[in-house]
């Protein structure tokens, strides 16, 4: 049996961050952020006071490497954060030439509103080759106890529609859908279904 174990992360592993990050949606967040994805979301993990911070991220390691990695925070941090993320991808824009994507704003307020009672998971990622071998099940039971910590009485999260075996994780797990959506990025359409656990 694999060894798991979850660990605060650190500034120093950002690449992890970026790579596991992507690959819970590379297109829709390549869309989301574009044209400098990557840099914001580097720029968002290395600094504090905002949702995509690593303060609010955690790493499944396996013999000190990071194969999971979990991107989560009670409803009060989410309310606290939600504009202020916002506004410092529309910074980064200005402060480097770029054209801001007008789909900042729109981004921020798409996956709320959240309740101070509710854990919010943004982004619960495993290493392709780790996968099935009980990684996001041991960051999903960390998430419960946080969630039960920080006196949450429900999990929530976003799953896009076509990742099948997301879903199929989540729905093993107990999720229950809350409803699906729809969010149009650059003309591209993406399916997402928001789902909801009791703990």
């Amino acid at each position: 049996m694999v060894k798991i174990k979850i660990t605060a992360a650190r500034k120093e592993q950002v690449k992890d961050y970026i790579q596991l990050a992507l690959s819970t949606g590379e297109s829709f967040l390549k869309n989301a952020f574009k044209p400098d994805t990557e840099n914001i979301l580097t720029q968002l993990y290395l600094n504090q006071d905002n949702s995509f911070s690593h303060i609010n991220v955690k790493y499944a390691q396996v013999n000190g490497k990071p194969v999971g990695m979990m991107l989560s925070y009670p409803g009060s941090l989410h309310l606290k954060n939600q504009l202020k993320t916002a506004v410092k991808i529309v910074k980064h824009y200005i402060r480097n030439k770029i054209i801001p994507n007008h789909n900042i704003i729109k981004l921020a307020f798409f996956f709320g509103p959240l309740k101070k009672t509710d854990y919010y998971i943004c982004f619960l990622a495993v290493h392709p080759e780790y996968q099935g071998r009980k990684i996001g099940s041991k960051l999903l039971e960390y998430a419960r106890m946080e969630a039960a910590k920080t006196n949450c009485n429900r999990i929530m999260l976003e799953v896009e529609e076509k990742n099948s075996l997301a879903l199929k994780f989540y729905i093993n797990k107990g999720f229950e859908n809350i409803k699906s959506r729809i969010i149009k990025i650059n003309g591209e359409e993406y399916y997402y279904r928001k789902m909801s656990l009791r703990v």
